[in-house]
Parts: C-alpha cells; structure tokens; sequence
C-alpha cells in the first residue's frame, strides 16, 4: 500500500488523542506515523543518514578516529538520527524497554484502580517511535557524543509551536540588545536510547537544559495478569549530559564489534496535573539528533570571576558561597554548523582561589559567545557576558561610563591570537533589579562588562574593589606549549579479575591520549595490590584528552579496553584521578 494510502486511513481511524496526567491515564487510538528510514552512505568523515517511506534497520560505520568534526566545511555530511512529522500517543514506560497503556473500557481517576496492557510489535511506529540501529567503527575504542539536537513539538493545529528544544538558550533581540528569554513549559516528550539487556537506557528529557529541570515521574513499570499497574519512579537526563567534554559518551564502541541501538520516543502520560499537558494532545513531534565521535580540534575555554559589584564595593558574586548549587555558568556559541549550543561549564577553583568554570570550545569559533548566570533554581537567566558583532551597542550609560575608552570585544582574538581566557569584571550596571520591575528580563540580559585576556591586551575597566591582575585560571598554558599531566586510576575490590591483571604480572596497563586525533599510550605503574595504577608528571601537547585505558598481556593473547566515560582535556598542568565503574568504564568526579 502506498504512503499515501495509508495515511489517509490512518487518518479516518484518529479519535481522541488526548493526553492525561498520571491519574486520569485514558485509552489510547492509534494515530498517524510518516514512516523514516536511514540509509547508508559510506563518507571519509563518518556517516550518512536519509530517509525514506519504509521503516528499516540499517548500519552507521565510524570510519574514523581523526580529529575531524563531521558536518564541518564544504563535504555533504550528515549524521543525523530524523523523525518527521510523528504523532505520538500517550503511554506510560520508566526506560522505553517496556511501555504500557490503559486497557480500553477501564476507565478510573486512579492509576492504582486502573488496568493497563503492555504494548507490543504491533504498537511500534504507530502510538511510539522504535527504531533499530547498528554502530560501527574501525577503531579499538571509539566514544560516540551528541553533537546536538533540534526538537520541534506543534499543535495539532499545525502551527502552534508548542515546544522548541536545541541545546540552547533562546534569547530574543531589539537589534542587538538582548530583550527577552524564552522558556518553554514542560513537554512530556521522552527519548530512550536502548543497548543491550545488561545496561540501564538512556531516557532523556528534551525540554530540560541541564538536569536540574528534568521531570521525573511515577510510571508504570509493570502489570499483573489481571492488568494492575506497579509504579517506579523514572530517572531522566539531559541531551547536555552527553556533550563531548562537558559530559560523557552516549556510547562507547569496542573494537569492531557492532553495537546496536534501539532510539524509542513516547509521550509519557504519567503526570499529575492534566491541565498543563492537555495542549498536547493531537500534538506533531520531529526529531533530529546528531551524533559524532570525531570533533573539530577542540580547545578549553576558561571564565574567571573577577566582579566586582555596581556598588563598586561587593567582591566576586556570580555565585554565592553559602549556596554554591544556586547558579551555574553556561557557554552558548554558533557551532561550525550554524547551530546554537550551550553547554553547562565545569567548576574549578583558580590557583589564587578565585572561581572559574571551564568548557570546550571548537579552535575556529572566535565570536558570538556568550556566558549567562543560570539559575538552577527558576530557570531563567541572571546575567550575561557577549563576544559578539554589536555588543556596545546595547550598554546602558552606567557601563559605558565604566569602560571608557575599552569597548568590549567583538572577538576573543587578542593581539592576534585566540584567547583562552575570560574574565568577568563587573555587572551591567543595573544592580539588583526588582522583581516587578516592568523590563526585569531585559535588564537582566543586558551585557555584563568583561574581556578575554584581561590587561594582556590593554583593556581595563573601572573598579574598586579588586587587583589589577586577573590570574591565568590556575595556570593554563598558551596554545602550541605543552604541560606536565598526572593520571591515576582507582580499581575497587569489586574488580577483582582486573587488580589480577596487574598483581599476575602478566598483564600492563596504558592511559591513552588523544591530540589532534593522534592516541599516545603511556605504560602505567601500579600499587603492590592492584588497587591502583598511575602515570605521574608525563609532559603531553595542551589540548591532549584522556580517552580511556587498556590493560595488555604480555603475550599478546588478551587486551582489556576500560573507555574513558567522561574525557578530561588537559588546558593546564593537572592531576586527573579516574575509577572503573561498574560497566567497566571509567569515570573521573
């Protein structure tokens, strides 16, 4: 039957759609799906994916560990997980391996009171998404990140955008003065990513920029035979949780052993306020997400504070020491693909105990970034700081006053090299803004004073409650030099066979760097007990990631992989500790 066809009567058989909160879960009717496929493209970089009308499984081969970022200059890449124009229905899952719906004719306002039946191969692509996908590399260990992600939700009146969610933060503009933020409500949109039976899915909440926002629930996880519902509650991240650098590997490929995939999206009906969700019923989603385990070379951004307060009295603010959780710093930039991104930026402390936060940034990107003063509290926006084309045209008399002769920059290139370093100096000369206050947003995004290598490129600014000088961020080392790194890495009791490695005396154990897409292994020493193994004050190129460990018969027999779950960039000379987890990963904290 053609497509068509089939939609068309997809379309006669629609009937209510609606969405319910965790207490009023309704039946579900079937709905329309705009089947999607992907087809492989072999490419130098990694992967291509197109759709077409039939539903298939197919396999994306990673060809590459260089250090090229897919979709970046002239070649026709694409990376990209596509649904289009998918109508979802409501149904109730704590991962997306099982998913669950009311059993027609019982009806009830409470969940416990009501009967439910798990879904089957016959609800897939009609009331959900489930696709099957197969990875593959070429390399011995090959880490697979979110590039990023674009998710459109729009009502069933076929215009009304209900929910956009790309990684970013959406600021709208008068000219080029910062205006408005834009927060979208909580959608119940969920995304798993499903491996294999032994690991826990990835069940991701796309509305939420960073964990703290991420909506959990009380699901069904399982039914009787009679169709009695048990309840847990669900554990959700953010696609943030998952950039490369800031986050961890979605996935982590050994070898050249496929992995394969399942990505399922649902709309949970599992809430408990109806009200809030009903818009969503009849709702259209599409999904795009990009994957990469190759980047563009990458480089570690530092931002220092250095405020002083628009008393011109009050010490570093950004965060408050007595609730350090209360803000976050955030970077958001134009990716070489032309898409926003914004990443949650690491804490750290610089040598002379001023705070700072670190993220990765791509070498090539040297303007429109911005740092915003998140709150984790409400969800909005604090203050900003901009490198971007206009940026003085949007200082109010306050701060220009202060800056004087020394506009901000439109670029982070000083005296003709990229800058590493920003340092926030003051506010935006608006003080404490009332809560009332009829412009509060605006006020609030209105650019903040700071430069990049501060004093190194003769900017100043007034103050007069701090130094001159601005420390270099505990001692980060310009681009091209080399630092002095330490690695360890802690293996519990738990992991008994892979302390025997080490006390066996058959076996040694490597740390693996990553520069520029060239891996360096470094024979490690270890404890007595197995217990530990290290490499101390090993001199590597600035810029060099840890990738992961591998331990190594002398034989050559057995080669055991433990991947780096979050990859450290060495930006300055550091001490890193890892640990082996329980997915024989390795994670530092």
């Amino acid at each position: 039957m053609k497509l068509k066809e089939r939609m068309q009567k997809a379309v006669l058989a629609l009937s209510d759609n609606r969405l319910v909160g965790s207490k009023k879960l309704a039946i579900s009717y079937a709905s329309l799906f705009l089947a999607f496929t992907f087809m492989l493209v072999t490419t130098m970089a990694w992967f291509t994916v197109k759709d077409t009308e039939n539903i298939n499984s197919q396999t994306f081969s990673l060809e590459s560990s260089a250090a090229l970022r897919v979709n970046d200059g002239e070649e026709d890449l694409s990376n990209h997980i596509v649904v289009k124009d998918f109508k979802l229905e409501e149904a109730s899952s704590v991962d997306g391996r099982n998913m669950f719906f009311p059993s027609e004719g019982n009806f009830s306002d409470s969940t416990s009171a009501m009967k439910f039946r798990e879904g089957t191969a016959g609800d897939r692509n009609k009331t959900y998404v489930y696709k099957d996908f197969k990875l593959n590399a070429d390399s011995d260990m090959t880490n697979v990140y979110i590039k990023g992600y674009n998710i459109t939700v729009v009502a069933a009146d076929g215009k009304t955008v209900l929910g956009k969610f790309d990684g970013s933060t959406e600021i709208k503009y008068d000219g080029e003065t910062p205006v408005d933020q834009v927060v979208y409500d909580e959608c119940p949109l969920r995304l798993a990513f499903i491996t294999d039976s032994s690991k826990t899915p990835v069940v991701i909440d796309p509305s939420a920029l960073i964990d703290a926002y991420a909506r959990n629930y009380n699901a069904v996880s399982s039914v009787n035979s009679s169709g009695a519902a048990t309840t847990q509650q669900s554990s959700c991240k953010t696609f943030s949780d998952f950039y490369f650098y800031s986050g961890e590997s979605l996935f982590t490929l050994m070898g050249q052993d496929p992995l394969d995939v399942t990505l399922v999206a649902w709309f949970e009906g599992a809430y408990e306020d109806q009200s809030v969700y009903d818009k969503y019923a009849g709702a259209s989603v599409t999904i795009d997400v990009e994957l990469e385990s190759n980047y563009d070379d990458m480089e570690t951004i530092t931002f220092v504070d250095d405020t002083v307060g628009d008393d011109g009295k009050t010490g570093p603010w950004i965060i408050d020491e007595k609730n350090p959780n209360s803000c976050i710093v955030t970077m958001q930039y134009t990716d070489t693909d032309k898409t926003k991104k914004t990443v949650v930026m690491r804490h750290i402390k610089t040598d002379s105990g001023l705070n700072a936060w670190t993220a990765a940034l791509p070498k090539n990107l040297t303007t429109d970034i911005s740092f915003f003063r998140f709150s984790t509290e409400n969800n909005v926006i604090y203050n900003s700081w901009h490198t971007r084309a206009g940026i003085n045209d949007g200082l109010n008399d306050t701060v220009k006053g202060w800056i004087g002769n020394y506009p901000l920059q439109e670029s982070r290139i000083v005296n003709g090299t990229r800058s590493l370093t920003y340092t926030a100096k003051r506010g935006n000369g608006y003080g404490k803004v009332s809560e009332t206050d009829s412009e509060l947003t605006k006020k609030r995004l209105s650019p903040c004073v700071g430069y990049w290598d501060y004093n190194s490129g003769g900017s100043t600014v007034e103050t007069t409650a701090t130094s001159a000088t601005t420390p270099t961020s505990g001692g980060d080392t310009p681009v091209g030099k080399t630092v002095n790194t330490s690695v360890y890495l802690q293996i519990p009791e738990s992991k008994s066979w892979l302390r025997e490695y080490l006390t066996s005396g058959n076996y040694d154990a490597y740390v693996i760097y990553n520069y520029e897409g060239k891996r360096t292994e470094y024979v490690m020493k270890s404890d007595s007990d197995g217990s530990r193994c290290y490499l101390e004050e090993q001199s590597v190129p600035t810029g060099s990631r840890i990738n992961g460990f591998k331990f190594v018969n002398r034989n050559g027999s057995h080669t055991q992989l433990i991947p780096a779950k979050n990859e450290y960039v060495f930006s300055r000379s550091y001490k890193i500790t890892y640990e082996v987890n329980s997915d024989d990963t390795a994670s530092y904290h």
